[in-house]
């Protein structure tokens, strides 16, 4: 199926249901049952969106005196019996990621002292292992190592099945999986691990992707979603603390948990969600079922991106994470239009009459959101934040497509990753076609 022109699409089902809404509707004004419940609804999603805004203000506007585009940096966490816990770290590599030698490298400069650092890979000919290596002379002195090879095939999730072997390799029961596009700041374990106590289970960092000056158009539309819409609704949630809301590219739990959530024998826990292509969300799920939660840490994690990243790669990306939530998560996709500003803003506008100008006013106060907390992110990032016309027309373009996107991801019902087609079975498991 080829991608429509996003704004064209948006626009002639926007117009054309409206045009059948009016047929059936007589007199001028909308009922005033549907003018309460888009306006309750449009407000709904603006209370989680100002949840997530403050609580990101409060846990990341932390800057030096002087100098904006600076962290503040805290002392490391003292934990409760005196002593630091013993943390590994795992990083699965594949292929040649932006930045990939500067991202290992935060692993190694980390000021929490008692850590492993374990880099997996499946082949010894991916280009991802000179890196590594170069890693390892830099830092001889660091309790680390290259995992080479696959143990077996226990599911369709490469990732996962890369894991295992460091997984029942590590040393330590703190173990943290962190993606190896994935760049921390160096006191960001000092300030994560003492957070994993009482019932938290999981800590965890919300993802920045950081678009360099190289950056293609898709690299662009994913710096923009993921400093926008993504960073406010993913704070948000969590804010509320009613289920699990992560992602797979920075989380810190205990491995003796992970393994009790499945009833598996020690360091067996992990190769359990081979099956699943959401690995991140079914773990978080186990450990929820347990009576564990999870909680974001006061850093961020910083992906970044070079020209490589095309606007259709983009697109597909964003096809797929839809079409996973689709089965693991109904409700929240059948809803997720109404997190974008067009489609939520045509949506309350047309119930509630506002017309043309409430359009215009409420996208207006929307972008302003968005850029105030997109500049946040960035901060904390330490990364340059993009101009402001520069930011409007992806910010623009990124809008545009998102309902479009979120069609093509409901009507289909396979999943595409990695050149690879999968379909999701009744338990949540995918198995490739």
């Amino acid at each position: 199926m080829k991608f429509p022109d996003c704004a064209a699409f948006t626009w002639f089902y926007y117009v054309k249901f409206k045009t059948v809404l009016c047929n059936q509707v007589s007199g001028r004004a909308m009922p005033w049952i549907l003018v309460v419940l888009s306006c309750l609804f449009y407000g709904f999603v603006h209370v989680v969106r100002i949840c997530g805004f403050v609580s990101s203000v409060i846990r990341y506007r932390k800057v030096v005196k002087g100098n904006r585009n600076a962290v503040s940096i805290q002392p490391d966490l003292e934990l409760d019996h005196g002593e630091h816990e013993g943390v590994t770290i795992l990083r699965p590599l594949k292929g040649k990621d932006a930045e990939l030698y500067g991202c290992l490298k935060s692993s190694f400069i980390q000021s929490y002292r008692k850590v492993q650092i374990l880099m997996c890979c499946v082949d010894e000919d991916d280009p991802a292992v000179e890196v590594a290596n170069k890693v390892l002379s830099e830092f001889p002195e660091q309790d680390a190592e290259l995992l080479l090879g696959l143990d077996y095939a226990y599911g369709v999730n490469p990732k996962v099945c890369n894991l295992v072997k460091g997984y029942k390799h590590a040393k330590y029961d703190n173990i943290w999986i962190l993606d190896a596009n994935i760049k921390m700041h160096k006191n960001a374990l000092s300030r994560s691990i003492g957070l994993l106590k009482n019932n938290i289970e999981i800590v965890h960092h919300l993802p920045v992707c950081v678009a360099g000056p190289t950056a293609g158009w898709g690299g662009l539309l994913d710096d923009i979603y993921m400093g926008t819409v993504h960073s406010l609704f993913y704070a948000g949630i969590n804010a509320f603390a009613i289920a699990p809301c992560i992602m797979g590219k920075s989380n810190i739990f205990k491995r003796s948990s992970l393994d009790g959530s499945v009833k598996a024998e020690h360091g067996m826990g992990l190769q359990n969600f081979a099956k699943y292509l959401a690995e991140d969300n079914m773990m978080a799920e186990a450990l929820w079922a347990q009576g564990g939660r999870t909680v974001l840490a006061p850093d961020v994690a910083i992906q970044p991106l070079d020209s490589s990243t095309k606007i259709r790669e983009y697109w597909l990306r964003r096809i797929r994470w839809i079409r996973l939530r689709k089965y693991m998560v109904v409700s929240a996709t059948l809803v997720e239009p109404f997190t974008d500003c067009f489609f939520s803003t045509a949506f309350v506008c047309l119930f509630a009459s506002l017309g043309l100008k409430g359009f215009v006013f409420l996208t207006i106060i929307w972008f302003i959101c968005d850029f105030i907390n997109y500049n946040l992110m960035f901060r904390k990032a330490q990364a340059p934040v993009k101009p402001f016309f520069k930011f409007a027309l992806v910010w623009f373009l990124r809008e545009t497509s998102a309902f479009p996107l979120w069609v093509i991801a409901i009507w289909g019902k396979r999943v595409f990753w990695r050149n690879k087609e999968y379909r999701i079975r009744s338990d949540l498991a995918a198995e490739e076609i």
